[in-house]
């Protein structure tokens, strides 16, 4: 399969449309954001849309001029709160900016993960449980 690299923009307008269309779309993940989970440049993740979404979901949205991949924190009254695993910043967004949210992910060879799992499920409430002591250790 060939390789290429998109920009943000481009990138997430492909995204918007695939996802319109209701098919899934795949991707690898740039960045650190989401670590430990994704890793950047070595991560394979699968989006599509649904009709709601729940706290600790991973979602494509738009923020500000860009497109980011995080995870939702809370959610009250219509504004939903999400941060990258990886990071301490937060990002203030609306239902209306959620594009898809992430299915599936699968890093080189390995198994493909699904975000609906127990096992996955089980490892992000660890990992948010003891993510403040480790970024602060890491700080």
């Amino acid at each position: 399969m060939k390789k290429i690299t998109l920009d943000n923009q481009t990138l997430g307008k492909a995204i918007i449309e695939t996802l319109n269309e209701g098919k899934k779309v795949s991707f690898t993940v740039k960045g650190i954001s989401m670590k430990p989970f994704f890793k950047d440049d070595q991560t394979v993740v699968t989006l599509m849309k649904k009709t709601t979404y729940q706290k600790n979901d991973v979602i494509f949205f738009k923020y500000q001029q860009s497109f980011k991949l995080h995870r939702i924190r809370k959610i009250k009254k219509g504004n939903i709160i999400c941060s990258g695993d990886f990071l301490r910043q937060k990002e203030m967004i609306e239902d209306n900016d959620i594009l898809g949210y992430v299915l599936s992910y699968q890093e080189g060879n390995k198994r493909e993960v699904l975000t609906t799992s127990f096992r996955y499920r089980f490892k992000v409430w660890m990992w948010l449980r003891i993510k403040p002591l480790l970024l602060w250790v890491i700080r």
